[in-house]
């Protein structure tokens, strides 16, 4: 039983017309019985724009996640704004109570379509990343 004490998630936006944009984001973690919702934090530089990858951390050492259990599984949700990005590439690795590192999702090539709330919307406003 794996109980995580860390979460990383590190993206790249896809360097192409509008994948940028100044929307924020919650990681949503779904565990039995209920979920953890974390604010994705502001980083000291102007995020998520064409081309740049940013990376997040995420003390997750009081919340008891177990990322071997079936019901495991983390989502990352557009919020408050009607805009929309694309990622070229998600990649979401946890840190172990025990101090090792596992990949809890690797998408390399992000498939998996646009992030987006507007009226006009491209896509969900919420993905899977890992699980």
């Amino acid at each position: 039983m794996p109980l995580l004490s860390g979460i990383t998630v590190i993206h790249t936006t896809k360097d192409e017309s509008d994948a940028g944009t100044d929307a924020d984001f919650v990681l949503e973690i779904e565990r039995p019985g209920d979920h953890v919702e974390l604010d994705f934090p502001n980083l000291p530089h102007n995020e998520r724009e064409r081309g740049r990858t940013d990376q997040y951390q995420f003390d997750v050492s009081k919340e008891n996640l177990d990322s071997d259990d079936p019901f495991f599984k983390i989502r990352m949700r557009l919020i408050g704004s009607e805009d929309g990005w694309l990622p070229q590439s998600i990649f979401v690795f946890g840190q172990t109570v025990g101090g090792t590192t596992v990949v809890l999702g690797a998408h390399p090539e992000w498939s998996d379509g646009w992030f987006d709330k507007g009226s006009d919307a491209a896509g969900p406003d919420v993905h899977t990343i890992s699980g």
